[in-house]
């Protein structure tokens, strides 16, 4: 079984609107799922908490975070060390299916 990774809605989309999301399969999200508990779950875990909430479904849903939130999420992502194997497999999957996602989102502030 696989999970939904909803990071937003596009809402100047060609076609009237469209989530910003992506599936993926329940290997690639125990690695993602590791990864942010590591990243954000001690430093914050009210965000933690938010994103990860089941609702009668398998999301993850970066959606309702405000900008701030949304940022901290993504910069406690990438400076995530002393990476185990695990951290590894859950960066690259990162960086290849939400990154870019993130990229585009009207939340994201490079800093």
């Amino acid at each position: 079984m696989g999970m939904n990774y909803i990071i937003g809605y596009d809402s100047n989309s060609p076609s009237g609107g469209k989530w910003r999301e992506v599936s993926i399969n329940s290997t690639a999200d125990i690695y993602l799922h590791a990864l942010l508990a590591d990243a954000i779950e001690r430093d914050y875990p009210d965000i933690y908490e938010k994103i990860t909430e089941q609702r009668g479904g398998h999301f993850v849903k970066f959606d309702e975070l405000n900008a701030d939130e949304f940022m901290r999420v993504v910069i406690s992502v990438r400076k995530i060390d002393n990476l185990s194997e695990v951290h590894k497999k859950g960066i690259e999957l990162w960086k290849s299916l939400i990154e870019p996602l993130i990229m585009v989102d009207e939340r994201y502030a490079v800093r």
